[in-house]
């Protein structure tokens, strides 16, 4: 099973009555409680398999089920719960093991007949979500399970009936802010009057990471972490809003906080260093950068480095199955996101030479070819920008039309282009990139962060802008990119710049009184915070 990871995060959760009372909170990991028909003497290590399950701790949540089905093997409810465990539909597809596994569960279930009415829906619902696990087809079982549980909420409208409908509809690929405000909305009837079930806290938090919609996710953020104090995701989740706000240091310390419960985690149950949860980490070292603390950023980007490489030596010395393989090499989103956000604020390339030589995916492909033009323009090496610039206009020519790479790509390639024309003095030619790295960058519905490229196309441009002297444009693009990426740090300096160069002293005081406070605990002797001082 793979384990939680990174880029759009997360999996499904649990079932009780309304009526029913919450259980008593089980080591921290949350107060969940669903009444199922297996009796009293399963009802406790299932509840615990539940709350593991609304917090995504997959592989816990697996481990008590499987208790559930070992002492009762007619507990078919139990099935449920050990086949939703392979599941993670907000974040990445079930890889082919994992689908086989949830399918031999389910074949199990089948035998067991201790079920009442609702747990037969469940399970039929799941057995669509999986169907023949045919990947090809997986768009389409997660409309027709959405659909099924939307069914099923019509005859038991309970409380966690709504939670799974809410994760179901939030599932299903290219997600309006319509349908999140859906989702929302039965996450937020169940929060009324079950205001810390972590559930409703946790998919309050998914259905409003959205552009538009973060403002409202804040007080789940705010809340969610104290109902599942050792849950490193429960610590980690209320970060996507912070980071969506700008709250840098709520970021950070929630982030640093869920690093911590990871280690612990991974200690406790004997697990190797690569399972502890580097997501966790990158959003923690975004907002470090923010917050100019650039030392202990790259601190945090080496440590997933040097994991990184550790990895690589695993999968070298052989003995693994092409899953774990996978998940070895699937860190290097992290690393390189990480390594490319350092090097891309503080101006230190030294990670450069570090960065993987054969990416995982696509879109880790594209970002490293971005970072490495980048290091290349920094240290002016000439024929390494023409390579970057063949190809980046290569990979432009070669776009998919659907996933993330086709999201990301287009803005990184063309902000190569963009750079490295810069470079070279030519900006009719950078500008002509960066107008197609813009317009890349507002056709995406939902913006990434921590930001991909590590710097903003509007961002970007604002510099270009800056150079030739452009300064009422370059204060526009400033104020888009902060509009978009609210209280990114050196936009803010860069507006205050801007703004300042354009004549307007008050708004350029703003912008640097902001930017000072935002780094009021940055590394010493940054001339980024002399500089900001000095416009206020």
């Amino acid at each position: 099973m793979r384990r939680f990871t990174p880029v759009l995060a997360s999996l499904l959760l649990a079932c009780t009555l309304g009526a029913a009372p919450p259980a008593a909170p089980d080591k921290g990991i949350g107060s969940v409680h669903m009444d199922i028909s297996c009796g009293a003497d399963a009802s406790a290590r299932f509840d615990r398999g539940l709350a593991l399950l609304h917090n995504f701790w997959y592989e816990r949540a697996l481990t008590e089920f499987q208790a559930v089905i070992a002492k009762h093997p007619d507990c078919a409810i139990a099935y449920w719960g050990a086949a939703m465990t392979y599941n993670h539909p907000l974040w990445a597809p079930p890889t082919g093991t994992d689908v086989k596994d949830a399918l031999a569960v389910l074949a199990r279930a089948k035998g067991a007949a201790t079920r009442n009415d609702r747990e037969a829906k469940y399970l039929a619902a799941v057995v669509t979500l999986f169907g023949d696990g045919n990947p090809a087809k997986k768009d389409a079982r997660d409309v027709a399970y959405r659909d099924a549980m939307r069914a099923i909420l019509s005859a038991y409208p309970d409380d966690e009936t709504k939670l799974f409908t809410s994760l179901a509809i939030q599932s299903v690929r290219g997600l309006t802010d319509a349908g999140r405000t859906e989702a929302a909305d039965l996450a937020e009837a169940v929060h009324q009057h079950q205001p810390n079930h972590p559930g409703s806290l946790h998919y309050l938090i998914h259905a409003y990471d959205a552009d538009t919609l973060a403002e409202r996710g804040l007080p789940a953020a705010r809340a969610y972490a104290a109902s599942a104090p050792a849950v490193p995701h429960a610590l980690h989740m209320p970060s996507h809003i912070f980071l969506r706000l700008g709250l840098w240091d709520e970021a950070r310390d929630s982030n640093l906080a869920s690093w911590k419960a990871s280690e612990d985690a991974v200690r406790a149950a004997g697990e190797p260093q690569s399972a502890r949860q580097f997501h966790n980490l990158q959003f923690g070292q975004y907002a470090a950068v923010q917050l100019g603390r650039y030392a202990e950023a790259k601190q945090q980007a080496m440590i997933a480095l040097d994991q990184y490489d550790d990895n690589l030596r695993r999968i070298a010395r052989g003995g693994l199955s092409s899953d774990e393989v996978d998940d070895l090499r699937y860190l290097d989103f992290d690393a390189v996101g990480m390594a490319g956000a350092y090097m891309l604020s503080s101006g230190d390339y030294s990670l450069a030479a570090r960065l993987p030589a054969s990416p995982s995916s696509p879109v880790v492909a594209a970002l490293v070819q971005h970072l490495q033009a980048m290091a290349a323009i920094a240290r002016n090496d000439a024929d390494a920008m023409t390579a970057s610039e063949t190809a980046a206009r290569t990979q432009l020519a070669s776009l998919p039309t659907r996933g993330m790479v086709a999201l990301v790509a287009p803005v990184a390639a063309n902000e190569t282009l963009a750079a490295i024309a810069h470079a070279r003095h030519d900006d009719a030619a950078a500008f002509r990139a960066m107008d197609a790295a813009v317009a890349a960058e507002d056709a995406q519905s939902r913006h990434i962060q921590p930001t991909w490229p590590p710097v903003p196309a509007h961002e970007l441009y604002g510099r270009m802008l800056m150079d030739a002297g452009k300064y009422d444009a370059a204060a526009a693009q400033f104020r888009t990119a902060l509009k978009l990426f609210p209280n990114r740090a050196l936009a803010t300096l860069g507006a205050a710049r801007a703004t300042r160069a354009a004549g307007d002293r008050t708004a350029a005081a703003r912008y640097a009184a902001a930017f000072t406070a935002m780094w009021s605990k940055a590394d010493a002797g940054r001339p980024e915070l002399t500089e900001a001082i000095a416009l206020r």
